[in-house]
């Protein structure tokens, strides 16, 4: 079985909503503050699963 090459056999992405931080800055408007806020799309930790491989870090 060959390696995904897309995430190098990891199984997993660096988060491209948050940019492997796990949260980011939601302004709240112009006159309200803004916070910080946990990304649902990798859950806060930062990473998310391969689409190619499925997660998994090897082809078939």
């Amino acid at each position: 079985m060959a390696s995904c090459k897309t995430c190098s056999g990891r199984g997993s992405l660096k988060c491209p909503k948050c940019n492997g931080k796990g949260a980011y800055y939601q302004s709240g408007g112009p006159f309200s503050g803004g916070s910080v806020q946990q990304c649902k799309n990798c859950h806060g930790s930062g990473m998310v699963r391969c689409g190619v491989c499925g997660g998994k870090g090897q082809l078939k």
